[in-house]
């Protein structure tokens, strides 16, 4: 299921549908028959969580019966992190639907630390000496893919997905400069000042 299915590559055996993540006839119908559903959590913006709602909704009426959720690491309602409230929401709403699920509760993408010591040669936070088990994206994948399939062995279970090492940023800055053949620094900011840096990005506030 795709927003754009002309975007999505040709693959055998497999059939794209037009849908978005909302309860709507369009999504009851790409949802119809589907038995066990990998819910990619949505893109982020002011409403994601209730269109995480809405698609649960969708799934529960189309007769979906397990969902294999991608959460955030740590997932609780009382979370400083803004992401991560809305990803326990939406856990506690897959529960409470009576749907089986397996919750894969990714901590931040390694991908993102990379991207932006290429581009930037630093980067840049609030986070002081806090640590993160960052993972990369094609190892969650892989495992997606083994939970997708034998599903049943996975009913009903939460699952941190980390990479081997809690890393400060500063340590991670390191590293990269050994992979990457150059500086890579770590840039603390106050929290003010990290907000006045991602105006660079198209994020809402």
């Amino acid at each position: 299921m795709a927003r754009s299915p002309e975007r999505e590559p040709k693959l055998a055996k497999a059939e794209v549908k037009q849908c978005r993540y909302e309860y709507s006839p369009q999504a009851l119908e790409a949802l119809s028959g589907i038995e066990v559903l990998f819910m990619v959590s949505d893109k982020e913006a002011p409403n994601r969580l209730q269109e995480h709602l809405d698609f649960i909704d969708a799934a529960k009426e189309a007769g979906v019966k397990h969902i294999i959720y991608t959460s955030f690491y740590n997932a609780n309602p009382k979370a400083t992190f803004t992401l991560t409230r809305d990803h326990a929401a939406t856990e506690q709403y897959i529960k409470e639907k009576g749907l089986t699920y397996t919750f894969l509760r990714d901590n931040f993408y390694m991908d993102f630390f990379v991207t932006l010591a290429q581009e930037y040669g630093e980067i840049k936070g609030p986070a002081g000496n806090g640590k993160v088990s960052a993972v990369v994206r094609s190892d969650v994948a892989k495992v997606a893919v083994a939970i997708l399939k034998d599903s049943d062995k996975w009913a009903n279970q939460t699952l941190d997905m980390t990479g081997p090492e809690a890393l400060t940023l500063s340590e991670m800055a390191e590293q990269l400069s050994h992979l990457l053949g150059k500086t890579i620094s770590y840039v603390e900011e106050t929290v003010e000042e990290a907000y006045a840096s991602r105006k660079a990005w198209p994020a809402e506030d």
